[in-house]
């Protein structure tokens, strides 16, 4: 969260786009003062800005007109002192409340849920030393992908700190350095949990995820994965407990289900996907998870690869009066 104070004949906009080329922030509050010559008072005119999905449900505290466009969301109005006051101090805890909603666990936690629940990754390796997985890299099938495993990396295509069709030393001794250079680029405070050297699986990407609802509880989601997942929105959702036959409903219903069932002679194993998402299900039933996101998950013929996972606990953060 950044909040500071400028002068009117700095646009936010400019400030908007610079701080986004130097720090990974979520929310950026701006905000100076003016009289209003109407009425003869001082009063402070607010923008607050962000890309992040979640933090722009914060800016609807801010009842006054605005809109939304490409770089996020804009929200103008003109305050009184007293009312800015308690705006501020509003936009703060909301935006300490929003941090607390989820915390990505590390990766060693989320292998132990995985194998504990027998969950079908893809073969993979992990370290923070490139000598190890250098060592590995040897003994795995060609081409490889390297990636970071990192809570402050959640999209890890959008920093460049995925790189694949690896086939040799000096192709993995480049993605290396370039996975360390960008995430330390995007947050110079980021943690890095592990570099991931996977082998490359073929077959239909999907995601399958899991949620706690305010309304409904606990929900699991399937539907066509990888990195369109928002753009296509072709999922399908229950709420849990769930059986086999919801769980069959649930892969019929999405609009994706014709490429599933053979479409051009493509083969996919259904009964392993099934099984799958009966698993996830009973972890998310059992654990004290706040979201799980597993995506990529590939299906092909002989079964399916867990490509990609995050799970995410509650974060419990100490709360904080503001005075």
């Amino acid at each position: 969260l950044i909040m500071f104070e400028t002068n009117k004949s700095l646009p936010v906009y400019f400030i908007y786009e610079k701080l986004k080329e130097i720090k990974n922030f979520d929310i950026l509050c701006v905000f100076y003062r003016r009289v209003d010559m109407k009425r003869k008072i001082p009063v402070t005119k607010i923008e607050l800005r962000s890309t992040n999905e979640d933090a722009l449900k914060i800016a609807r505290i801010f009842d006054g007109g605005g809109h939304k466009n490409a770089s996020g969301a804009t929200i103008n109005r003109y305050l009184s002192i007293e009312e800015f006051l308690d705006k501020v101090r509003q936009v703060i805890w909301d935006f300490l409340l929003w941090k607390r909603i989820k915390k990505m666990i590390s990766f060693n936690e989320s292998l132990k849920l995985i194998r504990k629940y027998k969950l079908p990754i893809v073969k993979s390796f992990h370290s923070l030393e490139f000598n190890e997985l250098k060592k590995a890299f040897v003994k795995m099938n060609k081409p490889v992908v390297l990636k970071v495993y990192s809570p402050d990396i959640i999209h890890k295509t959008d920093v460049g700190c995925i790189v694949s069709e690896i086939y040799t030393i000096t192709q993995l001794k480049d993605a290396y350095r370039k996975i360390r250079k960008n995430v330390f680029s995007f947050n110079s405070s980021a943690r890095i949990d592990a570099f991931v050297l996977q082998e490359t699986v073929r077959g239909l990407e999907l995601i399958i995820g899991a949620k706690n609802d305010e309304t409904f509880g606990k929900l699991i989601l399937f539907g066509l994965g990888g990195i369109y997942t928002e753009v296509f929105e072709d999922v399908a959702i229950r709420v849990l407990p769930i059986s086999e036959s919801e769980i069959d409903s649930m892969i019929k219903q999405i609009n994706s289900f014709k490429i599933l069932s053979g479409y051009r002679g493509n083969i996919y194993n259904l009964k392993v996907l099934k099984k799958l998402i009966m698993k996830v299900a009973k972890l998310f039933e059992n654990e004290n998870l706040k979201e799980i996101d597993l995506n990529p998950v590939f299906l092909n013929d002989k079964g399916a690869k867990i490509v990609d996972w995050k799970f995410y606990r509650w974060n419990n953060v100490r709360e904080i009066f503001l005075s």
